[in-house]
């Protein structure tokens, strides 16, 4: 297995902003930028993306399924059976992984075969999930609870510590942060043995989606329009910026934030540096998740049942 260095999952190659993207390390949140436009269907109420360095897959929450489309041309390649409800997407390298919010479950897909590997049962309310170069965690937001599980053996651990109704997950490089939509506040799991979730920080109200920019986390913070910027290393709120109503996920492309605004029907591009907006752009009918795949912002539109791609 390859190791974690700082951020996330790399190979050999280090990475500066003028270099061409290796997409594996793409795939794994190190990100690039550019941009395009196009739209594609995709199932019933799609409600998350991962990029896995060629593809790109989109859970189906209203037909239990997984779409997978290539990330050049968006032609759709297979559709792939999983558990009920399907909410969350995660890439670990090799696997896809997908919670399945209606039957308290994780499928866990092999990418080369496109077959699926396991299914396990998790706590309830499965939502969020990330991945830090050994587990997959998973946000149980009924449960109120966080489950880890180890991407080889598909061993489940269980960690409680966390605030009410936990969605968004996202890896900083040492902790994985969990956002507690129900107690306006944010969670940290260490990664590092004995793996434990610590005292919560404030948040906006209502936050949801969660992203790392390398030094920063970005949370979407759905009641109030906003998203936080908060400084990883200490904690320190840098900053709160504006953007459309109902902000649910949120991307970096390894320069701008990207948040889709869920009760807008847009997307909104903020420069990461400073949280100045860049523009807003349109989407699909309650645009719910987000991703980077080195060249262009794929959101998913859980009321259009389609794909942007910009």
């Amino acid at each position: 297995m390859r190791k974690i260095f700082g951020l996330l999952l790399l190979t050999a190659t280090t990475f500066v902003g003028a270099q061409s993207p290796n997409f594996d390390a793409i795939a794994l949140l190190r990100w690039y930028s550019a941009n395009t436009s196009a739209s594609f269907t995709v199932g019933n109420n799609p409600s998350a993306l991962a990029f896995d360095g060629t593809h790109i897959w989109v859970a189906n929450w209203g037909d239990a399924t997984v779409t997978e489309l290539n990330a050049n041309d968006g032609t759709a390649i297979t559709t792939i059976p999983v558990g009920r409800h399907p909410w969350g997407v995660a890439y670990d390298g090799a696997n896809v992984w997908v919670t399945n919010l209606g039957d308290n479950s994780v499928t866990k897909i092999d990418a080369a075969s496109r077959t699926v590997a396991a299914t396990i049962p998790v706590s309830s309310g499965p939502m969020g999930i990330a991945y830090d170069g050994t587990f997959v965690w998973i946000a149980c937001s009924a449960a109120n609870v966080v489950v880890q599980i180890d991407v080889v053996t598909n061993q489940v651990t269980r960690h409680g510590g966390v605030g009410a109704s936990p969605i968004g997950a996202a890896f900083d490089g040492n902790y994985v942060w969990i956002t507690n939509y129900g107690a306006s506040s944010m969670s940290p799991c260490s990664t590092s043995y004995p793996r434990d979730c610590g005292s919560s920080y404030p948040a906006g109200a209502t936050p949801y989606g969660i992203a790392f920019d390398g030094a920063n986390l970005w949370v979407a913070n759905t009641s109030a329009n906003t998203v936080t910027k908060i400084r990883a290393s200490d904690r320190l709120t840098l900053g709160t910026f504006s953007v459309g109503n109902g902000p649910r996920g949120v991307a970096f492309d390894g320069a701008n934030i990207w948040v889709a605004n869920s009760s807008s029907g847009t997307v909104t591009k903020l420069r990461a540096s400073d949280g100045s907006l860049i523009g807003t752009f349109p989407a699909g009918n309650q645009p719910f998740g987000v991703a980077f795949d080195g060249a262009n912002v794929w959101v998913a539109n859980h009321g259009s049942n389609t794909l942007s791609k910009r």
